[in-house]
């Protein structure tokens, strides 16, 4: 499995109005998805995400953290999968602390 992003919003919106399905309800959530994919692969080159059995994890540095972007002011719905991957950081951003808390730098 692979997760993709637009590395620039102007292609995600582009997108949107070619295809047939129109903006979904939760677009604001996946830009700014796409927006921390973008801004944390340039800090830390070769993250990735992490997937099992209880979910997943947007973003994913192996044993060093793992990060949740939930575009809501109180985060809800975060994977069990989150709460269990070995990591020594784990960070949520919210609409409240959006690319404010980062991770443990290399």
């Amino acid at each position: 499995d692979k997760k993709y992003y637009f590395r620039d919003p102007l292609i995600y919106w582009l997108a949107l109005r070619e295809s047939s399905y129109g903006r979904p309800g939760n677009f604001l959530a996946q830009l700014s998805e796409l927006v921390a994919a973008e801004h944390l692969g340039r800090r830390f080159p070769g993250i990735g995400y992490y997937k099992s059995k209880k979910g997943e994890v947007d973003f994913y540095r192996h044993n060093r953290w793992a990060l949740e972007v939930k575009w809501k002011e109180v985060a809800t719905d975060i994977s069990k999968a989150f709460f269990e991957v070995p990591v020594a950081q784990r960070i949520v951003w919210t609409i409240d602390n959006f690319l404010e808390d980062y991770p443990i730098g290399d």
